[in-house]
């Protein structure tokens, strides 16, 4: 479950790497989509040139992408769920670190693997010109078929900076499958905060 979850991920930011936004094409969202898409392309054509440090060199390439377009603290946040109120502030750092890291290996690593692929945006039933939260459905289309992607795109009030904080994949939410995962976690090892931080990328990767 763990690895679908992760799946999730990837596939999700891909979808807003290398989409045309539904939005005008003079918005800030747009703008952002476009640039991000170009870096990503840019990147992973290194990267299968050999002009990378290996994967190492593509992950430390991949984080600088995405740090401004994901919103890892507030996705981290919401994993921990009703658990962070008890952690201390070293302890949310810890993981918040854990789970970025994670997230851009195996996001990485899946846009290595996923080969040829389109995006199809499906227009939005609604207008969401003005609004700060926008929901975008997609389609992703590989040789393995198709896969249906919502991903929620959220402007900031005082920044005005738009960042990814969900995305759900054929119906599976991202944000509730991780924050199921760390409540089993919790119980697995008996509320130790600690010791699912340390764990969480190997339960992740064998599970």
């Amino acid at each position: 479950m763990m690895k679908r979850a992760l799946q999730v991920v990837w596939i999700g930011l891909l979808a807003i790497c290398s989409s045309i936004s539904v939005q005008a094409a003079d918005s800030p969202a747009h703008d952002l989509v476009r640039g991000v898409s170009q870096q990503v392309e840019t990147l992973l054509a290194d990267y299968r040139a050999g002009k990378l440090e290996g994967e190492e060199g593509l992950n430390n390439g991949v984080a600088k992408i995405l740090d401004p377009v994901v919103s890892f603290k507030r996705i981290a946040a919401g994993v921990m769920g009703s658990h962070r109120k008890t952690a201390s502030k070293e302890q949310k750092a810890a993981f918040l670190e854990k789970f970025k890291t994670e997230l851009i290996r195996t996001y990485a690593k899946g846009m290595v693997g996923l080969g040829e692929f389109t995006i199809t945006v499906i227009d939005p039933e609604e207008d969401v010109t003005g609004k700060r939260r926008v929901s975008v459905l997609q389609d992703a289309i590989t040789a393995k078929g198709t896969t249906r992607i919502a991903y929620t795109m959220a402007q900031s009030r005082k920044t005005k900076q738009w960042k990814l904080i969900n995305v759900v994949l054929d119906g599976v939410n991202m944000g509730k499958t991780f924050a199921g995962q760390f409540d089993d976690a919790m119980q697995r090892h008996s509320q130790d905060l600690d010791a699912v931080i340390a764990t969480w990328g190997a339960e992740v990767e064998n599970s």
